[in-house]
């Protein structure tokens, strides 16, 4: 299959939303940063297309409550956008996709989803 030129920026399409993750940096560091290549657990058996634009988030910490201890004395954050990525290349089960965006460093096993 030869490597497609002609795709435009859109945005992603349906996937499964509890297991899209980066699974590794085309590096080979394990913290993430603009202009670099990832490579996610999503393909297009998961209606992934070159082209598609997603954002990664950071997981929320999960802090001590201050307002209101007790047994559930621990609550989590929500997750935080730390960028955004465009998937130039696709297969059955991974993509290759470029960091068009960071506003934080992201990490390996970070989320992926459709933008919000």
């Amino acid at each position: 299959m030869a490597f497609r030129l002609d795709f435009a920026a859109r945005w992603g399409g349906a996937f499964c939303a509890s297991r899209q993750r980066i699974i590794a940096v085309v590096d080979g560091v394990s913290q993430i940063g603009q202009f670099q290549t990832v490579v996610l657990n999503l393909g297009s058996e998961d209606n992934i297309e070159p082209g598609h634009v997603l954002s990664v988030f950071k997981a929320g910490q999960r802090i001590r409550d201050s307002i209101k201890p007790g047994p559930d004395e621990f609550v989590q954050l929500p997750d935080e956008e730390a960028g955004s990525l465009m998937v130039f290349r696709t297969f059955g089960k991974l993509s290759y996709a470029l960091v068009m965006q960071a506003s934080s460093v992201m990490n390996l096993e970070d989320r992926v989803s459709n933008p919000r």
